[in-house]
């Protein structure tokens, strides 16, 4: 297994009080990328996951699931410790589904099939030249993006609380200044009906 070198586990959230990690991007068995792996040392589990949420209805005595798309299944496992704004989440889960698309599209591309068994299309299917791209080109730069959005996200969740603090103020302040208005004129009012 090879990591790329400029990548490091990064924080993403906590869960169940766990802090969970995303490890870096590998390039496993020397044939595709493993990477969207969450956990620490306690637990391990996929980005990927995310879309199926599992409990267990005491009440039914049976374990229940439902379905997500990502964003919500973010949102869902790690709350408010996942300190992102939805802007970047929805970039976020953009750049890990288009991760889980060429990674397949590379390994049928790459085998020439689904792999259940020879398929007679294999020769047709190969691509090589095709696989390499992904590989080496396309699936390194969705890298870079989900970490520069994960790294950047901080920053970004920090202006988007101050636009919002200084919208909320802005809106504020001008009912203030209407407030002041109505209450000049209420004191006009009464000033003119005691005279």
């Amino acid at each position: 297994m090879q990591t790329l070198s400029s990548h490091s586990k990064v924080f993403i959230g906590v869960n169940a009080g766990e802090k969970i990690y995303l490890s870096p991007p590998s390039w496993d068995c020397g044939w595709y990328w493993g990477f969207g792996y969450l956990g620490n040392n306690n637990c391990h589990y996929h980005v990927d996951g995310l879309t199926t949420h599992e409990w267990y209805d005491t009440e039914k005595g049976c374990f229940r699931s439902e379905r997500l798309n990502l964003f919500d299944g973010f949102r869902k496992h790690f709350g408010d410790s996942f300190q992102i704004t939805d802007a970047d989440l929805w970039t976020l889960c953009e750049l890990f589904e288009t991760f889980y698309t060429l990674k397949e599209t590379a390994e049928v591309l790459g085998r020439g099939g689904a792999h259940y068994t020879t398929n007679p299309c294999a020769d047709l299917i190969k691509n090589e030249t095709e696989t390499a791209r992904i590989n080496n080109i396309v699936l390194p730069q969705i890298f870079e993006e989900i970490y520069r959005v994960l790294n950047n996200a901080p920053a970004r969740l920090k202006d988007a609380e101050t636009a919002r603090i200084n919208t909320e103020a802005e809106r504020l302040q001008r009912e203030i200044d209407k407030a002041e208005e109505r209450k000049a004129a209420l004191i006009a009012t009464r000033e003119a009906l005691t005279a």
